[in-house]
């Protein structure tokens, strides 16, 4: 009965660091095929380059399935939904679109 018990224990202890593992996250730089690029920094600081080498930084909150991005340049904040697929951020714009970006 003590061994199954240490079996049961150590198979949910198990499953609980392959889950934690797993935890998908925003930090690092995503590139889009146009070359687009969104930089998310661990201090929650990142910066969007897009066209002509013009970057916006940016402050932003992770929310799980959605980013809070504040541009410095604006006053307002953009809410995106977003997801991670292996290797692949998947972010809805304010028109509804999903853009894919891919982790660099």
């Amino acid at each position: 009965m003590k061994k199954l018990f240490l079996l049961v224990v150590m198979v949910v202890l198990g499953s609980l660091v392959l889950v934690g593992c797993g935890k998908k996250t925003l930090v690092g730089s995503w590139k889009h095929t146009s070359g687009y690029t969104y930089n998310f920094n661990e201090d929650n600081t990142g910066y969007y380059n897009y066209g002509n080498n013009t970057t916006l930084k940016f402050t932003y909150e992770d929310k799980g399935d959605k980013v809070l991005i504040k541009y410095n340049n604006a006053d307002n904040t953009n809410e995106f939904e977003y997801t991670i697929k292996g290797d692949t951020l998947i972010i809805t714009d304010s028109f509804g679109n999903k853009v894919e970006y891919t982790r660099k």
